[in-house]
């Protein structure tokens, strides 16, 4: 049963816009300004896979220009633990650093493209944890 209500204490941002990767390399992400909340989940969506491996990496930036690779105490499960093993799914990373600015990207090795990709992923910023609230959110 659902009786809390959790639309209006977060917020959400679309972290890498949803693409096919069929070759090797890194599919960088948006930049998400995390001003005024207090925590940051990015989700990860993934579909069926032809082959490859698919690494979430996340990076943060005090400038959002120049943005380094973020240590695993300032992230809620690691980056291998959120590289998916199965088609069709999703896998979650906390980021709980200093910084303003974060963003995910994707780093394809060993890919084995195909007709539609070797893998269609997208990814979610969810901001929550709002030094104010109501946030007017997404629709």
């Amino acid at each position: 049963m659902s009786s809390i209500d959790q639309k209006t204490i977060i917020k959400t941002v679309s972290a890498i816009n949803g693409v096919d990767i069929t070759a090797d390399g890194t599919t960088v992400g948006n930049s998400v300004d995390t001003k005024g909340f207090e925590s940051l989940t990015f989700d990860f969506a993934y579909s069926s896979t032809t082959g490859g491996t698919f690494t979430p990496a996340i990076e943060d930036s005090a400038d959002n220009v120049t943005f380094v690779a973020v240590v695993d105490e300032f992230l809620i499960g690691t980056e291998a633990q959120a590289v998916p093993t199965v088609a069709n799914v999703h896998t979650t990373i906390g980021y709980i650093g200093t910084k303003q600015y974060a963003r995910a990207s994707i780093v394809a090795s060993a890919v084995v493209g195909g007709a539609g990709g070797a893998v269609c992923v997208a990814s979610t910023a969810i901001l929550g944890s709002p030094r104010r609230a109501a946030i007017v959110n997404n629709a």
